[in-house]
């Protein structure tokens, strides 16, 4: 077809023979022509296509641009309509149980330490914050007596997330201490060497078992994604199987014993 051809023309070799492909298939399946092409074609095409959701939004994309090429702005805007729709899979985190069953053995170490060391990690493990949000905290940022703190967490977007009475007791000792705006100084490197050697994970790695523990011990989906500052509830629906595995192993190993 002479449109395709044009379309692709200023194309690299490799991007002409895949956007012609996708362009020639999709006409090929639907079995109509331009003209005649309505948005139902493609709602139906999409519904019939047996690839992964990765790969439709691509050709989704493609045909976007192809349709607008060609003047049918109506078939473009849909098909880039339906590409925002497909919600890509998010992936798995891996989440050590171990240090969710170390827990409390960890908080009784980390609250005979002292000083910068105890007090970031007691954070970590306690809001479920990231790292770059507990390094970046100012005095204000922080209310001991109501045991709250206020996050610019990722995009400038604030929210709020809450200290367990044992992790505001340990703040409260370093930030009490603490003579400049900016609470800690330390690097993320050196942070990230500190967790490793005393949790075996990454920070990341605390914030993904701080996730499953709260819906483990019942807490609500939608309010854990806004401690996390998750802008989709998607991404924090990955934990919630992670979580119910748990429960169910914590049910079987305490009562089916004899």
């Amino acid at each position: 077809m002479e449109e395709i051809a044009a379309f692709a023309s200023s194309l690299s070799r490799i991007s002409r023979r895949n956007y012609r492909y996708i362009v020639q298939s999709f006409l090929r399946d639907v079995g109509k022509d331009l003209k005649s092409l309505e948005k139902k074609d493609i709602d139906l095409w999409i519904s019939k296509k047996e690839i992964s959701r990765r790969t439709m939004k691509t050709y989704l994309y493609v045909l976007s641009r192809f349709f607008r090429y060609v003047e049918r702005e109506d078939l473009s805007k849909h098909c880039r309509d339906r590409a925002k729709e497909i919600r890509m899979s998010s992936p798995i985190p891996r989440v050590d149980e171990d240090l969710l069953r170390r827990m409390e053995e960890l908080k009784r170490r980390i609250s005979e330490m002292e000083g910068e060391k105890a007090a970031i990690i007691a954070l970590l493990l306690s809001t479920g914050m990231r790292l770059s949000e507990v390094l970046s905290l100012r005095t204000n940022d922080i209310d001991l007596k109501r045991r709250m703190i206020r996050v610019i967490g990722k995009g400038g977007k604030e929210r709020i997330v809450y200290m367990t009475s044992w992790c505001a007791e340990i703040v409260s000792k370093y930030v009490k201490g603490a003579n400049n705006d900016r609470i800690f100084r330390v690097s993320a490197r050196t942070v990230q060497r500190w967790v490793k050697e005393l949790l075996g994970v990454s920070p990341h790695g605390i914030r993904h078992a701080f996730a499953v523990m709260y819906l483990a011990r019942g807490g609500n989906i939608r309010a854990l994604q806004k401690i996390l500052g998750h802008s989709k509830l998607s991404t924090t629906e990955v934990y919630l199987d992670i979580a119910r595995s748990l429960v169910e192993e914590d049910f079987r190993r305490t009562m089916d014993h004899p």
